[in-house]
């Protein structure tokens, strides 16, 4: 019995910890950046995607930095996740700053093709 209880007690203590979780309030111009700011961002990252190999053929090197990589192509994923779960109970509206919400519902993080220019 007493080697059961220490197993227990070890298999408790190797659980992960929950991730935390924060509440925040914002307006809903705030939250209209959002989308504003992944899709400046996803377009920025397929522009340099596009425009790396005719650089590279003229013999003009481009930072690594500001290529796409593949941790350029998870964050803008992640980030996608999120702001569809953020933005859900908004609708599409081009007369308002919401139109941006077109881009990022018809964004397909699967696709390895331009998707955003």
């Amino acid at each position: 019995m007493h080697k059961n209880e220490q197993l227990q007690k070890m298999q408790q203590l190797t659980l992960p910890e929950p991730e935390k979780k924060f509440t925040f309030e914002f307006t809903e111009h705030e939250l209209q950046l959002l989308p504003w700011v992944w899709f400046i961002a996803s377009r920025g990252t397929e522009t340099c995607r596009m425009i790396y190999p005719a650089m590279e053929t003229i013999g003009q090197n481009i930072p690594v930095q500001s290529t796409d990589k593949p941790t350029n192509r998870h964050t803008i994923r992640e980030v996608h996740k999120f702001l569809k779960r953020l933005t859900a109970s908004f609708q599409y509206d081009y007369k308002s700053n919401w139109w941006e919400l077109k881009h990022l519902n018809n964004y397909n993080p699967k696709s390895n093709n331009y998707q955003v220019i």
